[in-house]
């Protein structure tokens, strides 16, 4: 137990590799046998010699995967290289639960030399002291090493922090970590934390980091150089949100620190064949998303579960990122994403008195989508609208079309519409919309001089139509919603352009294709057909015909 510490201490730096861990919030802690195994040897070769596999939860709800609970047995039945130390993590939000403290460590550990771990880590929010701490005893008197995973230290005062470690039983504890769980910290920040925590505790200290705004590798550093001695890593940065440090960039940084012989083959190969796929097909790593949210003190699931949602277009991620912002979001309750879906789905604005026909009536409609048809397409387009006198109409910002070619917007998503209307007021667009749904802050500024052409929007799951003043959808669509207001203003017809439809396999596919044949299938008499390439099924010609 106590070589753990001494050792670490005499390397000058501990990288301690939480792959499986912290990377698990991306697979439901389900990785092949043969990952692992692969990666404790790319471990040892890399001169990484502690390894927290995974959590040792209590819940069980929906499946998760092995290194969710790493059992001992689960532990035995991999190749521990010698040398290697095991650890896993436990939640301190998990020692009040439905057993008492006492009967869920009893029912998790065995006497340590009884198990394959050598550590505990146990993650604490700063109000969850008292009860890790008496975890902490309790598993040092079974024989483990523990280190105390203070989370979200940016949203606590340096004050709180020091105070908060002042009550521990500090016999208890091996490891005193911080960890940037929001990815909001700055490495200022990070000396600042750590050199506080240095004038009340007399162990070695521990740095976890997040890359939500790209400077986890950067903040390491600061730790390091105010006092820290452990810091975190995860191969290719794989973890909850953007991700953590990267172990391969922490044994480059580090390597001065490090005298034992790193053999990186391995890892690289390890990286190149399953990690970079995965973070292909999961998204993690640092984004402009991660980056904002981080800024706000929101919880990266938040953005995770908004990225890997193809229903959500940026600009709604962005918008949804300012309402999680401004309602409090630094633990992530699903709840509160429903809520933001809810609401899209809701949005509703009255009948208003503007009568769409004296704009539509007779006429004929380009509107442009924002697909990459519409940019290599568009002189053609340009020359077909004036040589045919098109009112032309764009959905939301119309992509990169010159905004000057544009007669009017359309935009009916309450996101969108928060998202894009400080430009539509730096363009002095004129914009179609229901009114209810733009921001009070630029309605005032559309509206003036006539920016806004107000039109109701209805939402239900049953409504389908347009009328004067009014659009019923089942929900937000702006290439439904801008047909619909043509249609029902009696449009002669309307072209579609650079509406290029969603790949094969995305289910907003499916959604948009059956709401447009049904609106297709209404009684307008207008003819619709699409002038660009699409992959949605629409009547078809080509603007060069025209």
């Amino acid at each position: 137990m106590d070589n753990l510490i001494d050792d670490a201490s005499a390397r000058g730096v501990e990288i301690l590799d939480c792959t499986f861990r912290d990377g698990g919030y991306y697979t439901s802690w389900d990785f092949p046998h043969s990952v692992v195994q692969e990666y404790l040897y790319a471990m040892s070769d890399a001169g990484i010699r502690t390894v927290e596999l995974g959590f040792r939860l209590q819940q069980s709800e929906g499946y998760k995967g092995a290194t969710a609970f790493t059992k001992d047995a689960y532990i035995e039945s991999l190749s521990i290289p010698s040398g290697m130390r095991i650890g896993v993590m436990i939640n301190a939000s998990e020692l009040s639960g439905k057993v008492s403290p006492q009967e869920f460590l009893d029912e998790a550990f065995s006497d340590s030399t009884q198990s394959s771990v050598s550590f505990v880590r146990i993650a604490s929010q700063a109000s969850e002291l008292d009860a890790a701490s008496i975890a902490a005893s309790y598993l040092k008197e079974l024989g483990y090493s523990v280190a105390i995973n203070i989370m979200q230290f940016t949203e606590i005062s340096v004050a709180e922090l020091v105070l908060a470690i002042g009550k521990m039983i500090k016999e208890s504890v091996d490891v005193v970590y911080i960890a940037d769980s929001l990815g909001r910290a700055l490495p200022p920040d990070v000396e600042r934390y750590i050199a506080a925590i240095g004038d009340v505790w007399a162990g070695p200290i521990g740095f976890h980091g997040h890359d939500n705004r790209g400077f986890a590798l950067a903040n390491s550093h600061a730790a390091v150089h105010t006092g820290a001695s452990w810091i975190d890593g995860t191969v290719s940065g794989i973890g909850r949100g953007a991700g953590n440090t990267r172990s391969e960039l922490l044994l480059g940084l580090f390597d001065h620190e490090i005298p034992t012989p790193k053999m990186t083959a391995r890892m690289e190969r390890l990286s190149k064949n399953y990690f970079e796929e995965l973070q292909v097909k999961k998204k993690w790593g640092p984004n402009i998303h991660y980056a904002r949210a981080a800024s706000k003190g929101i919880h990266p699931t938040f953005v995770q579960e908004l990225l890997n949602n193809s229903a959500y277009s940026p600009f709604e991620i962005s918008a949804a990122i300012d309402q999680l912002g401004a309602t409090g979001s630094a633990r992530f309750e699903p709840s509160q994403l429903e809520n933001i879906d809810s609401w899209l789905n809701e949005a509703n604005s009255p009948r208003s008195a503007w009568n769409q026909a004296e704009l539509f009536s007779g006429k004929e409609v380009l509107f442009l989508g924002g697909g990459d048809s519409l940019i290599e397409h568009e002189t053609s387009l340009k020359r077909l609208a004036k040589s045919k006198n098109l009112v032309v109409l764009a959905a939301n910002l119309g992509s990169n079309f010159s905004h000057e070619s544009i007669d009017f917007h359309v935009g009916c998503n309450p996101l969108r519409l928060i998202a894009d209307s400080p430009e539509y007021v730096r363009r002095h667009s004129t914009l179609i919309a229901p009114r209810e749904l733009i921001p009070p802050e630029y309605l005032r500024a559309l509206q003036h001089g006539g920016g806004l052409l107000d039109i109701g929007l209805s939402i239900g799951e049953d409504k389908l139509g347009g009328e004067q003043g009014i659009i019923f959808l089942p929900r937000p669509n702006v290439l439904a919603f801008g047909l619909l207001v043509a249609l029902a203003g009696n449009a002669s017809s309307v072209y579609l352009a650079g509406f290029d439809g969603y790949s094969e396999g995305d289910p907003r596919r499916k959604t948009e294709q059956t709401l447009l044949d049904r609106i297709l299938g209404l009684s307008f008499t207008s003819k619709v057909e699409a002038v660009t390439p699409t992959s949605l099924n629409l009547p078809l010609t080509s603007l060069y015909a025209l």
